[in-house]
């Protein structure tokens, strides 16, 4: 119970090193507070649910589904807490939207909402590569004819040497995720390093190895974030 709602704690005893605390739980208060709160959010379960489902295959709606995971989640326990301080008042919340229900809502988004992926770099194999494991990270599918468009490019720069006898690159992977029904950018970002080698050709070459690191990190958390995704277990 993390609230610890109702619990007053009335005694307190070190010994060994150990401590020891007496609490007390006024039942009534608590069994309000845990109605109060899965009633609440009940409601706002139910009533995304309503949005998404009216918006099945839109980024919006498996974003919101992915994030009333976390929501179901917390109901649930509530739920459990309450059954036990008063199984009169769990029972008014019989027609609640259960955890199940939610994970078989985002399993129907992750078959309907895709995603294709458009790359234009010296690095392709290593961009795509990585951007699609990003994907599969989250349950997204790939599909050419998707709505939903992710572009990339890696454009690199000769720099200045600051060691005799090795050669420098600077680079930077350019990431948009891009709607084409809308024809507006809902995610845009620069990932930038600089790989070092004895010559220009093997300095690049060394950057293909760290994009994969910059997608799932960096971009992998921006796109996370932006979409309220939920990594697939």
């Amino acid at each position: 119970m993390n609230n610890l709602a109702g619990v007053t704690f009335r005694e307190h005893v070190e010994e060994d090193g150990l401590h020891y605390v007496l609490a007390v739980m006024d039942k009534a208060e608590a069994s309000a507070y845990y109605y109060a709160e899965a009633r609440s959010l009940s409601r706002s379960i139910s009533s995304s649910m309503e949005r998404i489902e009216s918006n099945i295959g839109e980024v919006s709606a498996f974003s919101e589904a992915t994030s009333l995971l976390e929501d179901g989640k917390r109901l649930e326990s509530d739920l459990a807490v309450l059954r036990i301080l008063s199984p009169e008042l769990s029972a008014l919340l019989r027609d609640y939207v259960t955890l199940d229900e939610i994970n078989n809502l985002v399993s129907q988004l992750r078959g309907v909402f895709t995603l294709a992926i458009e790359i234009d770099s010296d690095v392709q194999s290593s961009l795509e590569t990585s951007i699609s494991r990003l994907l599969e990270m989250y349950g997204i599918a790939i599909s050419d004819d998707s709505r939903y468009l992710i572009k990339g490019s890696v454009e690199t720069y000769p720099s200045p040497s600051p060691r005799r006898g090795m050669a420098y690159v600077d680079y930077d992977i350019f990431i948009d995720v891009y709607d084409r029904d809308e024809r507006k950018t809902l995610l845009s970002g620069v990932y930038s390093g600089r790989e070092g080698h004895r010559s220009i050709a093997q300095a690049t070459r060394r950057i293909a190895l760290q994009v994969e690191d910059k997608i799932l990190d960096e971009f992998g958390s921006e796109f996370a974030s932006a979409f309220s995704l939920t990594a697939i277990n």
